[in-house]
């Protein structure tokens, strides 16, 4: 009697244990679709957001300077961008211990408004070369600082057709406005506009001339500076100030403080 009971016994541990482990063996599978259905939407995600849903076209460059240093650089072109309707563009330069990524907010932004635009890690910045000559780290006089790789991307976007040459925006935060507002400043025939963000250098003192538009903004120094300018750009004031048909009406200098997300 008690051998039947214990073989009964037997019989249901072991059913019991094969049940447990078909349960937890479903779970992990579970588990894991799981991951790879929210990976796979994070992904798409990303990449949707990056080409604005697959209106914009982004593409690595490896670019070459006047000494032959490689300057990384990432287009970002909108399919609106065509040599039929060329677009204005913007050359942004990232902030100092930052890389090009940095300012994949703004460049998305910009591309989703129809801007064409080139952002480039700065000469000896993440993928770019260390500078082995001085054509973009020797500052001119009058700039009083270095374009770092600016004059690079200029002469690449120079041999795009689906850009507007006469509508170009040189944009920098932090230390890469230094490097862009040195590079409008020697190219003032070039440049329609200059925009700082977060920093407020003009130049040398030898300096007494700005013969392009010009937009300072600072923001609030407890948030990034990506959603700042996210944030500007998303009001009727940054929508009005960022269109192509408000830029080429620009004639003066102008100054656009941020306060903070309350206001």
């Amino acid at each position: 009697m008690m051998g039947c009971v214990s073989s009964i016994l037997g019989v249901f541990s072991k059913f019991m244990r094969t049940n447990m482990e078909g349960e937890m063996k479903s779970k992990r599978i579970i588990g894991i679709a799981v991951t790879f259905i929210l990976f796979a939407l994070a992904l798409i995600m990303i990449i949707g957001v990056d080409t604005n849903w697959g209106k914009t076209t982004v593409k690595k460059l490896t670019l070459s300077s006047a000494d032959g240093d490689v300057i990384s650089a990432l287009l970002y072109k909108p399919k609106s961008a065509t040599a039929e309707n060329p677009a204005p563009v913007v050359m942004y330069a990232h902030g100092g211990n930052d890389m090009l990524e940095q300012g994949s907010s703004y460049a998305v932004e910009l591309a989703r408004r129809g801007y064409v635009v080139i952002s480039w890690d700065y000469t000896g910045a993440h993928n770019s070369d260390i500078a082995t000559g001085t054509s973009e780290t020797a500052p001119s006089k009058t700039a009083g600082a270095p374009t770092m790789g600016a004059e690079t991307v200029y002469n690449t976007l120079k041999t795009y057709n689906f850009v507007d040459k006469s509508k170009i925006v040189a944009m920098g935060h932090s230390m890469g406005g230094q490097y862009t507002m040195a590079f409008s400043i020697n190219n003032q025939e070039a440049v329609n506009l200059q925009v700082n963000l977060g920093m407020n250098f003009y130049g040398s003192a030898k300096n007494q001339d700005h013969n392009f538009n010009f937009v300072c903004i600072i923001g609030d120094a407890a948030l990034p500076s990506p959603w700042n300018i996210g944030l500007t750009m998303r009001t009727s004031v940054g929508k009005r100030l960022f269109s192509s048909r408000v830029m080429a009406r620009v004639k003066m200098p102008m100054a656009v403080s941020l306060g903070g997300v309350e206001e």
